[in-house]
C-alpha cells in the first residue's frame, strides 16, 4: 500500500504516523517534511521514505502525491483552500481507486455566547450533516469542508475528521503538546492566574490525542480493504459526500476544565508564575485578544488570529461523535493526560 502523508510531524499527525506504521508495517508511508532535520528525524524513528517540500510550493510535490493510493491530510486546511483543492484534482485524475482522509475542526459549529451559557445545541454528525455542510464559507472550516466532500467521486474516496479541543502529549518527533496550550499558557502567565471568558460556562468538548487516532486508524483500516478487496462496495457513510466524522471525547465548561485541569496542573508543576492557584479571572473576549496579540506581534494577520482564539475560548462546542459509533463501533476514553503535558510544555518554554 502507498500512503502519502501531509502534517506527520504536528500534534495529531505525529501521533497517527506513529500507530499506523506499527499497525501496517508492510506499507510504504511518504512523509512530506519541511527540513532536512525533519526528514533525518522521521528516517531514523520509522525508516520512511520523506519528501522535502510544502503544500505552499504545493505544484512541485502532485507528481509524487498521485502515485500514493491513500493520502492523509494532519496539516492545517484552512489556509490551504488552493493548495488542497489541487491535490483533489490530482487524486480524481487517476484510474485506480484513491482514498482521501482530511482533518478538518469541530470550529464550524462554535456558538458565540461571551462564556456566560453552556450552549443548547447539540451537534451531531449524523442528524445535523446537511446542516453543517451548508454553513457559508465564512464559517471556520466552511470552505474546505464542502471542497473535500464534493470532490468524491466514482475513483476518488474522500472522509472528514473534525474534532473538538486535542489534548495530551503526542509521540510526535515535532509539536508534543497541545495547539491550545501557547496562547493558553501565554494568557495564564500574563494574569498570574488561570482565567474564563465571563462565566465560563460555555461547554466544550475534549479528547486525548491517542484516542483521536484511532479513530483516524478506522478509516484508514476501510480504506486499505477497498483498495485490496475489488469486490467491496463503498459505504458512503464512511466514504462520500457526507462522510464527516466529529470526533469528541469529554464535555466540561470552561470553568470547570481550568479548575479541575489547569489550575492542579500548574500547581503540580510549580508553576512559578501563579499568585493564586486558587484565583479564576474573569475576562471579556476583547480582553483575551489583547492578551493574546501581544505574543503574536510580527505575525501575519496576528489581530485576526487572536480575535479567533478569543471567539473559540467564548464559545460552546458541544458535538457528538454517532458517525464514527454506529460505523466503528469507536468512543474515546476520559482520559485526557493534562499534567504530564503541563508538565513538559512548561519545561520547553522554561
Amino acid at each position: 500500500m502507498q500512503v502519502f502523508f501531509i502534517g506527520a510531524t504536528g500534534h495529531i499527525g505525529g501521533a497517527l504516523l506513529n500507530l499506523l506504521v506499527q499497525q501496517y508495517p508492510s506499507d510504504s508511508f511518504t512523509v512530506l517534511v519541511r527540513s532536512p532535520l525533519q526528514a533525518e528525524q522521521l528516517s531514523a524513528k520509522y525508516h520512511v521514505p520523506t519528501l522535502l517540500g510544502s503544500l505552499e510550493d504545493v505544484d512541485a510535490i502532485l507528481p509524487q502525491i498521485k502515485e500514493h493510493q491513500i493520502v492523509i491530510n494532519c496539516g492545517p486546511d484552512t489556509p490551504f483552500p488552493a493548495q488542497v483543492d489541487k491535490i483533489l484534482k490530482t487524486l480524481e485524475e487517476c484510474v485506480d481507486k484513491r482514498y482521501y482522509i482530511h482533518t478538518s475542526g469541530a470550529a464550524s459549529i462554535w456558538e458565540k455566547l461571551g462564556g456566560n451559557k453552556e450552549g443548547d445545541k447539540v451537534w451531531d454528525d449524523i442528524e445535523d450533516v446537511d446542516t453543517i455542510l451548508g454553513f457559508p464559507k465564512e464559517i471556520p472550516h466552511g470552505t474546505i469542508d464542502k471542497l473535500v466532500l464534493s470532490s468524491n467521486s466514482k475513483t476518488l474516496h474522500v472522509a472528514i475528521i473534525s474534532p473538538g479541543y486535542v489534548e495530551g502529549l503526542s509521540v510526535t518527533i515535532g509539536r508534543k503538546t497541545p495547539l491550545t496550550f501557547p496562547d493558553m499558557f501565554h494568557t495564564i502567565q500574563h494574569l498570574g492566574a488561570v482565567y474564563t471568558v465571563g462565566g465560563g460556562l460555555n461547554l466544550m468538548s475534549f479528547m486525548h490525542v491517542d484516542d483521536l487516532v484511532k479513530l483516524y486508524a478506522h478509516l484508514f483500516a476501510s480504506a486499505v480493504q477497498g483498495i485490496q478487496d475489488k469486490t467491496v462496495f463503498r459505504n458512503e457513510e464512511i466514504w462520500g459526500p457526507k462522510a464527516y466524522f466529529f470526533a469528541h471525547g469529554v464535555e466540561m465548561s470552561w470553568s470547570e476544565w481550568m479548575r479541575e485541569f489547569i489550575a492542579p496542573a500548574l500547581k503540580k508543576a510549580n508553576a512559578k508564575f501563579m499568585k493564586d492557584s486558587n484565583e479564576i479571572k474573569a475576562l471579556s473576549a476583547n480582553e483575551l485578544a489583547e492578551i493574546v496579540v501581544t505574543r503574536l506581534k510580527g505575525m501575519p494577520q496576528a489581530e485576526a488570529f487572536s480575535n479567533a482564539i478569543a471567539q473559540g475560548m467564548e464559545s460552546s462546542m458541544r458535538i457528538r461523535s454517532s458517525r464514527a459509533l454506529k460505523e466503528f463501533g469507536w468512543t474515546a476514553g476520559s482520559y485526557l493526560g493534562v499534567d504530564e503535558a503541563v508538565e513538559l510544555y512548561l519545561a520547553e518554554n522554561a
